[in-house]
């Protein structure tokens, strides 16, 4: 037995013409669809890594040392790289193992 069709909405204005738009039920979904949710998934949480706050004096603190008397006497690799006035390129710096992130 079909289902009675049903008007969808109201004609305000004229509310003896019928609405152009009809309601028609259509069949219940199958068995193998309604495993499928209608709500789509969650995406997985986003994890974000807080840096540290000490993060930046660990490093000054660390390239003091390297820069140290105590260093520079047996660091031949950072020595060999100093121009005549001391200095390094900052390149040399932040490729040494313990300055990197």
């Amino acid at each position: 037995m079909p289902l009675p069709v049903q008007s969808f909405g109201n004609n305000m204005m004229y509310h003896e013409v019928a609405s152009p738009v009809i309601y028609v039920p259509g069949p219940p979904p199958l068995d193998s669809l309604r495993a499928i949710p209608f709500v789509a998934p969650l995406p997985p949480p986003m994890y974000f890594v807080v840096p540290d706050p000490q993060l930046h004096a660990k490093i000054v603190s660390q390239i003091d040392y390297y820069f140290s008397n105590e260093n520079l006497v047996k660091d031949t690799y950072l020595r060999r790289n100093m121009d005549e006035h001391g200095w390094v390129p900052i390149r040399l710096i932040a490729v040494l193992k313990k300055v990197r992130i």
